[in-house]
């Protein structure tokens, strides 16, 4: 690392080490009589009375394992957001395209899935007859593959026109388009369904940024439009395939699923009374990161017992209050106003690729917190790294003016031989 290299995403890196410097506070061991003085300790201080093991230092996670591992969790999306500061610009773009790389192999594996092959899920614990690729919850497949289709629409409007592979590059991102869309449709996730329109109607409006489909609308039709139209029809075929499985085999019940009962989706709602409780118990320091599933057997009714379980609060926003109370928040308030200035900036500044980058930007990171409303996005690994590092290109193109404006790989080169 130089100095500089995190200049434009300082903001994403403090909280990242502020939410792990909450973690550790919050497994530091207190005195007995502080420790008792805090929520809901009252009948936890009870049996450790009758067990012999009052005057026990404690710290303040109740579920301390957990705190841990989010402690170590968050060293990923750390590592993810560093590494991608130091690159020259050109290795921004392609860890860009690593990302989505990424999740075109969770795509591939989602329609592997969906034809029914059932070793490709790999997770125990899983929605096994949805098409959830890398992932264990259908809805994180799909909202990964909604940024898809924004993130492949927005690397269409860096495309050089008058490069030779101009044209090729442009038939791909239509190609990508058009096989991931039913797939979202697929995973039988609502929130997939719903941000999937949305997420479409910007992608349309970013490709129609793109020089490319300019000029190729300017002019008349040619050889070279036949063959885009001829590789479109190819995948048609090939998705008319896809669809005609499903069709014959027990995953045509893959659409239906869209729009029955789910009863997780009514347990959110029966357990929201109490996780708004939760919240007014735990608001100034929390229960520790990590412990909501452990805090919320003390809150759960014999009514609400069954088969099925709570690991989260499908609730982000809240449970991010829950496990980490007030400085938690202070850190999330900060984060989401320096995000919101930086992308009004950039749509300030007046030119197209900003403006391009600014909605890009704008609706990629917004599909994260949207998403955060009703489930947990933000808390697997992959989806943490793609978020730190759209988050960090947001900084870092506000600092170098949007552009690959960063050292060149041969200055990177000299100045290591130095």
């Amino acid at each position: 690392m130089r100095n500089g290299d995190v200049k434009g995403a300082k903001v994403p890196l403090a909280v990242i080490l502020g939410l792990m410097a909450i973690a550790i506070c919050q497994l530091i061991p207190l005195p007995w009589s502080v420790w008792t003085e805090l929520p809901k300790r009252s009948a936890i201080a009870e049996i450790d009375t009758l067990l012999g093991m009052a005057g026990v230092s404690r710290p303040l996670s109740l579920d301390p394992a957990r705190t841990w591992n989010t402690l170590f969790a968050l060293l990923v999306p750390l590592a993810a957001l560093v590494l991608f500061c130091i690159q020259s610009g050109r290795y921004v773009r392609m860890s860009l395209l690593a990302l989505v790389a990424l999740a075109l192999a969770s795509a591939a594996v989602g329609y592997l899935q969906a034809i029914g092959i059932k070793a490709l899920h790999f997770y125990a614990i899983t929605h096994d007859h949805h098409p959830v690729g890398l992932f264990s919850n259908k809805n994180h497949q799909a909202v990964l593959l909604v940024w898809l289709l924004m993130t492949v629409a927005w690397f269409a409007t860096l495309i050089d026109p008058a490069s030779r592979k101009a044209k090729a590059h442009g038939a791909a991102v239509l190609a990508t388009l058009f096989v991931i869309f039913p797939l979202i449709l697929l995973s039988g996730s609502r929130a997939g369904l719903l941000m999937s329109f949305p997420a479409l109607m910007i992608s349309l409006w970013l490709l129609s940024r793109s020089k490319v489909y300019q000029l190729s609308a300017a002019k008349k039709v040619n050889m070279k439009r036949v063959r885009v139209a001829f590789i479109l029809a190819a995948l048609i075929i090939v998705l008319a395939g896809i669809f005609s499985v499903l069709a014959l085999s027990d995953r045509q019940a893959a659409l239906s699923r869209l729009f029955a009962s789910d009863p997780a989706d009514e347990m959110r709602w029966i357990f929201l009374p109490l996780l708004w409780e939760m919240t007014g118990d735990f608001f100034v320091l929390g229960t520790g990161f990590g412990a909501f599933a452990a805090t919320f057997h003390m809150y759960e009714s014999t009514e609400t017992l069954g088969p099925g379980y709570l690991n989260q609060a499908h609730l982000d926003p809240l449970q991010l209050i829950i496990e980490g109370g007030i400085p938690a928040l202070i850190l999330a308030a900060w984060g989401s106003v320096w995000l919101v200035w930086k992308i009004l900036a950039l749509w300030m500044s007046g030119k197209r690729p900003h403006r391009d980058l600014a909605i890009y930007l704008a609706s990629a990171i917004g599909v994260w917190f949207a998403a955060s409303l009703i489930d947990y996005p933000l808390r697997a690994p992959i989806i943490s790294v793609v978020f730190v590092i759209l988050t960090a290109h947001l900084g870092i193109s506000s600092v170098r003016g949007g552009r690959d404006m960063m050292r060149q790989p041969s200055e990177s080169t000299r100045q290591r031989k130095q």
